[in-house]
């Protein structure tokens, strides 16, 4: 497997902490080291930490994914951590997309096996706190107590598993709107 979020080098836009943007380079974004790697004219090197948000495109250029850094800890991440942003509002809805390099030894082999893992963990950005959404422990309901009800419904209604990055969406979308 490949540790990039992108196998290939994608046009993006990048922002910076002083207000600049710049849409100049081919991004590659490495999740086993939470790093950006910028492509001008052939030449490869790291972004910078002055770094506050980038995107990335598709090849079609109809999708993006924005990654932005800034956020409290939380558990794998920390203010230099990018995460992506999957809904924003009152509440903001942010995945840490993760690969983890995973060691299996068998036992005739001298060397052990590699692979990367790929690790999704949800977070919920409310009221300057940071809420690990985990299906089991912490479903998206609970941690939005004030509007349970309403989203059990919603839930229900929709008939969502919460397993998904999509379902998460919808659900704190909703939340979002019930608040306005």
């Amino acid at each position: 497997g490949s540790p990039y979020f992108m196998k290939d080098w994608v046009d993006g836009i990048i922002r910076f902490s002083n207000g600049k943007v710049t849409d100049k380079f081919k991004l590659k974004f490495n999740l086993v080291q939470n790093r950006l790697m910028l492509q001008f004219r052939g030449t490869t090197f790291a972004a910078e930490t002055k770094i506050t948000e980038f995107v990335m495109y598709t090849r079609n250029k109809k999708d993006s994914f924005v990654f932005r850094k800034g956020f409290p800890d939380a558990d794998r991440g920390n203010k230099e951590t990018f995460y992506r942003v999957l809904e924003q509002g009152e509440v903001t809805l942010l995945m840490l997309a993760a690969k983890d390099i995973i060691e299996e030894q068998e036992i005739l082999d001298s060397k052990p096996d590699r692979h990367f893992q790929h690790v999704e963990l949800f977070y919920l950005l409310k009221d300057g706190t940071m809420y690990k959404v985990d299906k089991q422990t912490a479903p998206v309901q609970d941690i939005l107590a004030d509007k349970r009800e309403e989203l059990k419904k919603y839930i229900a209604e929709q008939q969502l598993k919460m397993r998904s990055a999509d379902d998460f969406i919808k659900v704190v979308k909703k939340y979002n709107e019930l608040l306005n």
